[in-house]
């Protein structure tokens, strides 16, 4: 995806990313004051403090992630609600495969979203970094589209249906 062009995503999804920026924040403090407390109470010398490299370790692999999630909510946009008929992120596609929500980045669904969801048949999820959900994308009901499946094979779907999912509090 283009630097220049916003990632879009649903609520749901921002609101996650959010709250995991926050949950990384809480943990660094909580690391850095682990980090204190051994540099204070092992060994003189600054070369085999075993607690100080654990905790070092730990907070790399929270700055990692923290980098990863703040990346995605610096290059996203709320997903629009009037697509028009348009498959875009946050439309409910229904297709001779089945019916798909298309999500910006979200594979899975919390509950609260599949719960209000849980009235369509059949509903799976594409994100729109994959290869069917970007081969949906901007696509209209009568359509035929061809993508090709990790593995290779190529398939092919029709839309028979584009309706808009709004999240509901």
């Amino acid at each position: 995806m283009s630097a220049d062009i916003p990632r879009q995503a649903l609520p749901f999804e921002l609101d996650g990313a959010r709250s995991k920026m926050s949950g990384y924040t809480e943990k660094i403090g909580e690391l850095a004051s682990e980090l204190g407390r051994a540099m204070r109470t092992t060994s003189e010398t600054w070369h085999d403090n075993v607690q100080a490299d654990a905790v070092v370790a730990d907070s790399s692999v929270v700055a990692s992630s923290a980098e990863f999630t703040a990346d995605r909510l610096a290059g996203s946009i709320e997903a629009s609600d009037s697509l028009d008929g348009v498959v875009g992120v946050g439309s409910i596609v229904g297709t001779d495969r089945g019916h798909f929500l298309i999500t910006g980045w979200t594979p899975r669904l919390p509950e609260h979203i599949a719960e209000q969801l849980a009235h369509i048949p059949d509903l799976n999820v594409a994100t729109s970094e994959s290869p069917f959900g970007s081969a949906l994308i901007g696509r209209t009901m009568g359509d035929k589209v061809n993508f090709t499946l990790p593995d290779g094979r190529s398939m092919e779907v029709s839309i028979s249906a584009v309706d808009q999912f709004v999240e509901q509090s």
